[in-house]
């Protein structure tokens, strides 16, 4: 439902419906909503998912992603082809991942972009180098968090390239608030995250799927609501 739910909110403005997702996913989303007719989209999420022009939007989404992947690490691990197959089916079935296709959530398309910037950020090609710093600011217009990254810029004292990141970044945010309402959007993205944030933290440990969460859960079903689960947990 994190594929489905954006699409359904682009039908009446994404940040009207409370989306907390940044501008330039919401783009990408809209590009998507293309292939579903309107008066599919305009009934909801659930009704989107279960039609056949839906499902193949979604296909392609998935299929596009997961081969992007495959190339990623197809060129950047070492090792024979046998050993990278294996690597890739480690990480596929691995726990984060299985939860990341269940939701099928666009931070696959932040963690490919911080890849490309992590293994290409020195590469000797000019363009490469420009394309992982590109990739940076892509993968923070998309998820807002990566932005921890620019501390790597900063420890190596990489300032030019700092500001590039910054400057792509700012585009890549701003740019798309154009085709979503115009700036004023921006305010009331804003107001979502912050509403967002307090309800995640008044739901307790129901969007937190950690270890910590889940001694705390054990816990309250055994009727433990004190501190014990909770450094269980940590």
């Amino acid at each position: 439902m994190d594929f489905y739910k954006p699409l359904s909110e682009l039908v009446n403005g994404p940040y009207a419906h409370g989306s907390i997702y940044p501008p330039l996913p919401q783009l990408v989303y809209k590009e998507m909503l293309r292939f579903v007719p309107f008066d599919i989209a305009i009934k909801g999420a659930s009704s989107i998912r279960k039609t056949q022009e839906g499902q193949m939007v979604f296909l392609m989404y998935q299929l596009l992603t997961l081969l992007t992947l495959f190339i990623l690490i197809m060129t950047i691990k070492k090792g024979t082809n046998f050993e990278k197959y294996i690597f890739i089916l480690v990480i596929l079935f691995s726990a984060p991942f299985l939860f990341l296709f269940e939701r099928a959530n666009i931070i696959f398309l932040a963690i490919l972009f911080l890849m490309i910037f992590a293994f290409f950020k020195d590469s000797k090609n000019r363009l490469l180098k420009e394309t992982a710093l590109f990739s940076l600011s892509a993968s923070i217009a998309i998820k807002i968090y990566p932005a921890i990254f620019i501390i790597w810029l900063l420890k190596n004292k990489r300032h030019k390239d700092l500001i590039k990141v910054l400057i792509f970044s700012l585009i890549l945010f701003i740019f798309p608030l154009f085709l979503m309402g115009g700036p004023g959007q921006l305010l009331i993205f804003i107001h979502n995250l912050f509403s967002a944030s307090n309800n995640i933290l008044s739901w307790g440990t129901g969007y937190s799927v950690n270890i910590e969460s889940t001694a705390r859960s054990l816990g309250a079903l055994l009727g433990n609501f004190g501190e014990t689960p909770i450094l269980i947990g940590k």
